[in-house]
């Protein structure tokens, strides 16, 4: 008996993306993976903040590990952009949590930038659905 879920593919039109176990997850540890990093950092001084952050890190892995567990449902393209939109929306969640706490001020002085780094930091997000945009659009023409 084979339990291994199907992947559903487009007839219509080909696509960019395909489904891989590999660049799914590393995409959801690459765009999450300093959440819990400076909540560790912040947890001594300021819980609530690295409560918080640790939150929205958990809320943008189980939301990656759902779409992973749907792919035979759904078609990869739209899945990626759902999940690097909600990787965007919890990190800026937890920057501003940070920075509504004060807590930025609680990361060690040699790693600490000014927060509106941090802000402008989270532009890869959208600059990487502008790229897959791109991708798809090309490989259906």
């Amino acid at each position: 008996m084979n339990t291994k879920p199907t992947t559903r593919t487009s007839d219509e039109s080909p696509s960019a993306f395909q489904w891989n176990q590999g660049g799914w997850f590393g995409a959801l540890l690459g765009g999450t993976c300093w959440m819990p990093l400076t909540a560790g950092v912040v947890a001594g001084a300021d819980a609530l903040a690295a409560g918080l952050v640790l939150l929205f890190y958990v809320a943008a892995i189980f939301y990656g590990i759902r779409l992973w567990k749907r792919r035979a449902d759904l078609p990869p393209y739209p899945a990626i952009q759902r999940l690097i939109t909600v990787e965007g929306l919890c990190a800026l969640a937890a920057v501003v949590s940070l920075h509504l706490r004060d807590a930025w001020q609680f990361l060690p002085e040699t790693g600490r930038a000014p927060i509106w780094t941090m802000y402008a930091a989270l532009l890869i997000f959208p600059a990487m659905l502008v790229k897959f945009h791109l991708q798809e659009r090309a490989a259906r023409s």
